[in-house]
């Protein structure tokens, strides 16, 4: 059993994980993370949604039907390492305006 802190009371909860600890998968893991460059490390942990590699008048908008903008896309895949992108199409963020 593992325990971790939990959010809800001082106490901690006991939990079994999915799958049992395996030390040779551990040490893969570990070389892999201790190769990589902080900024390689962040774009894993990077999540854009789809929106922003289309093709569009700003960065906040794309045509429809989509088309992806090649060169952002490698852009994001190859410069920053991201890690995710989130097939959520027409769900962009609005700037502020004042």
């Amino acid at each position: 059993m593992i325990e971790t802190k939990t959010n809800q009371g001082n106490g901690c909860v006991p939990f079994s994980p999915a799958i049992a600890p395996d030390a040779e998968i551990e040490a893969r893991v570990h070389a892999w993370l201790d190769r990589m460059t902080l900024a390689e490390k962040v774009g894993q942990m990077t999540q854009l949604s789809i929106d922003l590699l289309g093709k569009g008048p700003d960065m906040y908008s794309s045509y429809l039907p989509f088309e992806f903008d090649e060169e952002m896309l490698r852009k994001v895949i190859c410069d920053y390492k991201v890690g995710s992108i989130l097939n959520t199409p027409s769900v962009t963020a609005v700037p502020v305006r004042k």
